[in-house]
């Protein structure tokens, strides 16, 4: 009773996740065929390997350790580097999206243009006024754009 390989059958027949009748052909199989003989003895060596649970425990010592530098507050230095590095990433993804816009999105309306003064004028003036201010007006009476 050779027929075909049975290679993809061998892990759940390990895992007892075939029926009675399909066990007896995987075992019938596997007395004839030398190369699922094999395939079955090495899936059951790493499944009896994985019930054995041989993964090492940390010694208790190493745990503080590892807790301790986790938690260890970076220092100055290195707080000034994050900042930097995330104020230029914030800076460089402006620019880009400031100039994809632009080629996208063609010139800029006249009330984009006035809008873009105000928001300017408001930075300017070392925010005198707010935003709301320039977004307000930008619409007329009835909620629409003007």
């Amino acid at each position: 009773m050779m027929g075909p390989h049975i290679d993809d059958r061998l892990e759940a027949f390990v895992a007892g996740e075939v029926t009675a009748e399909e066990a007896g052909r995987i075992r019938a199989h596997c007395t004839d065929c030398p190369r699922c003989r094999r395939a079955l003895a090495e899936t059951q060596a790493a499944w009896d390997a994985l019930d054995n649970d041989a993964s090492p425990e940390l010694p208790r010592p190493l745990w503080p350790l590892l807790r301790a530098r986790i938690e260890k507050p970076s220092s100055p230095r290195a707080r000034l580097a994050l900042t930097v590095s995330a104020s230029a990433a914030a800076v460089a993804g402006l620019v880009l999206g400031i100039y994809l816009g632009s080629q996208f999105m063609g010139a800029p309306s006249a009330w984009q243009q006035e809008t873009w003064t105000q928001v300017g004028s408001l930075l300017a003036d070392g925010g005198q006024g707010t935003l709301d201010q320039v977004y307000v007006s930008g619409f007329d009476e009835g909620g629409d754009e003007q």
